[in-house]
C-alpha cells in the first residue's frame, strides 16, 4: 500500500510502517468506509469520522515515555530526534510479541521540574513480563547512533514505565461518539486487532521493570 506523505515534492513513507502502524491505519481506513459507504444517507455526522480514539477505554496497559530537557528549546530538539527513532521502538516492541497503539498526542507531566513531554502508547502483548530498563537500553542506541545523538542525550534524558489504565493523564477523553455510532459494525471495523494478531490483553499481574 503506498503512503504519501502530506508534502512536496510527494514523498514515500512505506518504510517507516511497521506492522503495528500498518493494522492501525487499515483499521481506521475500514472504519471510515463502513461509516460512509451508503452514499444515499444524507445524514452522516463527519464528527464520528474525526473522533479521536478512545486510548483510555480500549487499553488496560500503555508503555509511558516521557522526554525531557533543562529548556524549552532543548526541549523542542530532543523531541524531533527522539520522535524520528520511535520506528525502531516498535519494532523492538513487535519483536518481543507486544502489539502497541502509539498515541500522537504530547501530553504533559506537571509534577516534572524540567520541560517534558510525555507519550503513551497501548499495549496489546502475549507476555506478561516487559524489562523497561532493558526496552529503553536497546532503544538508547538507536537514539544516540551519531554525535548528534549523542550531544542531545548528554543534557535530555528518557524514562520509559509500564501504567495502568487509571494513571494516564485527563487529557485522554473517552470520546464516546467514537464507539457509540459504530455498535453494530464488526470488531474489525472498531480497531480491535488483538484476536487477528494472536496479542492477548496483557495481565494485571505483569512486572514491568525500570
Amino acid at each position: 500500500m503506498p503512503i504519501v506523505m502530506p508534502c512536496f515534492p510527494p514523498e514515500f513513507c512505506a518504510s517507516s510502517v511497521t506492522k503495528s502502524t500498518f493494522n492501525k491505519i487499515e483499521d481506521e481506513l475500514r472504519r471510515g468506509f463502513a461509516l460512509t459507504k451508503d452514499i444515499r444517507n444524507i445524514d452522516i455526522d463527519w464528527t464520528w469520522i474525526f473522533a479521536p480514539f478512545p486510548y483510555a477505554e480500549r487499553y488496560e496497559h500503555f508503555l509511558r515515555i516521557v522526554l525531557s530537557a533543562p529548556t524549552t528549546e532543548e526541549l523542542r530538539d530532543w523531541v524531533g530526534w527522539v520522535k524520528s527513532r520511535f520506528r525502531n521502538l516498535i519494532l523492538k516492541l513487535e519483536s518481543l510479541n507486544v502489539g502497541c497503539d502509539p498515541d500522537p498526542s504530547e501530553q504533559v507531566d506537571h509534577t516534572i521540574a524540567e520541560p517534558n513531554v510525555v507519550f503513551l502508547w497501548g499495549l496489546m502483548c502475549r507476555n506478561t513480563q516487559i524489562c523497561t530498563s532493558s526496552l529503553k537500553e536497546d532503544f538508547m542506541r538507536s537514539v544516540i547512533n551519531n554525535i548528534y545523538g549523542k550531544e542531545k542525550c548528554a543534557h535530555s534524558d528518557i524514562t520509559m514505565s509500564i501504567v495502568s489504565t487509571p494513571q494516564p493523564p485527563k487529557s485522554l477523553p473517552d470520546h464516546l461518539v467514537y464507539s457509540q455510532r459504530l455498535q453494530n459494525l464488526p470488531s474489525l471495523m472498531l480497531g480491535f486487532r488483538s484476536m487477528k494478531l494472536g496479542y492477548q490483553p496483557m495481565k494485571q499481574d505483569c512486572n514491568a521493570v525500570g
